[in-house]
């Protein structure tokens, strides 16, 4: 097992943390936490806690500190599927005069992949999702709870690479596909994934989402990497989204 202590000063970016024209606030919080790894009973317990603390004084927007808490579970079930559970819940916030809070709620991640007869390098994965109100991640001011859940709802402080909403606010879904790492110099993922709101809208999402996605990552030599991403998407009540992205990256 092990523990981590960490804090951060000043250049803190939080989801929660806006200014009066909705844009992220890059300097105006600081953040404190713990988390914990402990492996027992042939699985892996994570858990952490985390605060955001809001610098902000006055009659302006003020009091949106809040506390993070998380918990998953992971483990293998008869060598054939390997399971994470992970809880996120954002609570005690409680802005000034009487503003909307940015994060209170909760959500429940389920992740999943076989173990098939290429267990490293062939890997089919089935991941769920559910939120409610909202939850937040600490410090992720670009990329909501859905990040790691699949990679249409990844993206990149760069291009602003299209993406579905990661929020997991009131709404509910799942991402399906596979990967295959060939002779782990390459890499292919096709994925199928979507949201749905509660209700048919939540506050942030007006309508339902699909999108298929797919990458092609290639190591060239031992420093430089080919990757590609493409994805389109249907949404309801809005635009449609579409993208493709090359980008050649070198390791130092």
């Amino acid at each position: 097992m092990d523990v981590t202590f960490f804090a951060g000063a000043d250049e803190v970016t939080s989801a929660a943390i806006k200014n009066a024209a909705g844009q992220l606030e890059n300097s105006k919080s600081n953040v404190f936490g713990v988390t914990a790894f402990i492996e027992t009973r042939e699985g892996y317990f994570e858990g952490g806690y985390g605060f955001i603390d809001d610098k902000r004084d006055g009659n302006g927007l003020s009091n949106f500190d809040h506390h993070n808490l998380t918990a998953s579970w992971t483990k293998r079930y008869g060598g054939k599927l390997s399971n994470s559970v992970r809880g996120f819940w954002a609570l005690g916030q409680n802005p000034n005069g009487g503003n909307t809070q940015t994060a209170d709620g909760f959500a429940i991640l389920v992740e999943n992949s076989l173990i098939t007869h290429k267990p490293l390098t062939l890997i089919p994965y089935a991941n769920f999702f559910v939120g409610v109100d909202r939850p937040q991640p600490l410090v992720r001011g670009n990329d909501g709870l859905l990040k790691n859940t699949g990679i249409a709802f990844e993206t990149d402080g760069l291009t602003g690479f299209p993406k579905l909403d990661s929020s997991a606010q009131d709404a509910y879904g799942f991402a399906i596909g596979i990967e295959n790492l060939f002779d782990l110099s390459r890499q292919i993922v096709f994925e199928f994934a979507t949201v749905q709101p509660f209700g048919g809208q939540s506050e942030t999402i007006v309508g339902d989402q699909y999108a298929l996605s797919a990458r092609y990552q290639h190591n060239l030599n031992d420093r430089w990497i080919l990757r590609a991403d493409a994805i389109l998407g249907i949404l309801e009540d809005v635009d449609n989204l579409s993208g493709i992205r090359l980008e050649l990256r070198r390791k130092f």
